[in-house]
């Protein structure tokens, strides 16, 4: 069995804590922390410094050394100091706050003040503030003096009115920019639908205004035979609701009359 910073370890693993000497823990890569190592095992080292307790893995460590901290001087002193002592925990308090020893020395001052409530080094060491003949925390001061807590800082309330004013007006303003973009957007959509109607209109007018097959739908047989008989017309009920005809009608032109007869494609082969 070994004894390394005040613990006792055994090969095992075991831990038996072993009084209360002070070690440096130095880590690997630089850095190290002061305080009393209560516990070490095969994977994990307990050390309690100022503030707390904290977990160091055993593979960060790189040595430890023993010897005096402050938290152990500090302990000490609090060992011999009878609790009536006021200047003794006074100096034990300001010798705390000089070597960073937050808790402890918060505790010393607290202490102070059981002493004697009005003590003024003790109430500035905490953050306490003098309101009219009383002593307050810093939130309390805040709350004395008419303050209020807004969105984690102490405002007057005209200043929290003014905010929240300038929030609402921002939103309002924010919600009238937005519905002015979604009138626009309808006003483009209503230009392109409009726009797309009129393209249609004008595509319709131009297939009527080139005129319907003025042969009726026969102009592709018939017509090529019009050139080649001079005088005869060959004709068709026409326009754009009227059926496919069935007959024609050939009108024999001569110098004095003309003649109109109606015959049909079965005419024609009756007659041939």
């Amino acid at each position: 069995m070994r004894v390394l910073a005040g613990v006792a370890v055994v090969a095992c693993g075991i831990v038996v804590p072993c009084g209360t000497s002070a070690d440096e823990v130095w880590l690997k890569g630089g850095g190290r922390l002061v305080g009393e190592v209560l516990e070490r095992t095969a994977t994990q080292l307990m050390l309690e410094v100022g503030p707390g307790h904290v977990s160091v893995p055993i593979s960060r460590v790189e040595r430890v050394v023993a010897g005096p901290s402050p938290l152990s001087v500090y302990r000490s002193r609090l060992s011999r100091l009878r609790r009536d002592d006021l200047a003794g925990w006074l100096d034990l308090a300001a010798w705390a706050e000089a070597r960073e020893l937050g808790r402890q020395s918060r505790d010393a001052y607290a202490h102070v003040l059981t002493l004697d409530p009005t003590n003024a080094a003790a109430h500035h060491a905490l953050g306490h503030v003098l309101v009219g003949d009383s002593w307050m925390s810093l939130d309390e001061s805040y709350r004395a003096r008419g303050y209020v807590l807004f969105e984690g800082a102490w405002v007057l309330p005209e200043e929290r009115s003014a905010i929240l004013k300038e929030r609402a007006e921002s939103t309002v303003a924010e919600q009238a920019r937005a519905e002015a973009e979604a009138r626009a957007r309808e006003a483009e959509a209503r230009a392109r639908a409009a726009e797309a109607e009129a393209r249609r209109a004008e595509l319709e007018l131009a297939q009527a205004s080139s005129g319907p097959d003025p042969y009726g739908g026969l102009g592709a047989v018939y017509g090529p035979y019009v050139g080649a008989f001079p005088g005869v017309v060959i004709g068709a009920p026409a326009g754009p609701n009227c059926p496919k005809p069935r007959s024609f009608v050939v009108v024999h032109r001569t110098r004095k009359s003309a003649v109109t007869k109606e015959t049909s494609p079965r005419h024609r082969r009756d007659r041939n």
